[in-house]
């Protein structure tokens, strides 16, 4: 894979970080979250949701687009700030199922 530039981290967009891997910027620039938080979605068929970010429609309609090909199975967060855990609830519900969710993600979630 060639080196990213900080132009691949326009908000909504998916970029392949490596194969499997994929990383979308929610919209939420600030001097906390730089040019926005990093979600990653990992796998292809059956799919983890790293850090789902802020509740904002576009950027849950960004993660359900790129996982649109498999189904999102699990929902991590790899720490308790608000801004990643605000969309626990929502990820990975268009099919009707609830993912399997890490401790901090169903602690959050239980709110």
């Amino acid at each position: 894979m060639e080196p990213r530039s900080p132009h691949h981290l326009i908000p909504g967009i998916p970029v392949p970080l490596s194969p499997g891997v994929r990383r979308i910027v929610a919209p939420n620039a600030g001097m906390m979250t730089g040019p926005g938080t990093n979600t990653y979605l990992l796998g292809v068929q059956d799919i983890v949701v790293v850090d789902p970010a802020p509740v904002q429609a576009e950027h849950l309609q960004a993660i359900m687009a790129a996982a649109a090909e498999g189904v999102i199975r699990w929902v991590f967060v790899t720490h308790t700030h608000r801004d990643q855990l605000a969309a626990c609830r929502s990820a990975g519900r268009t099919d009707g199922r609830t993912p399997h969710r890490n401790a901090a993600a169903r602690r959050w979630a239980a709110r």
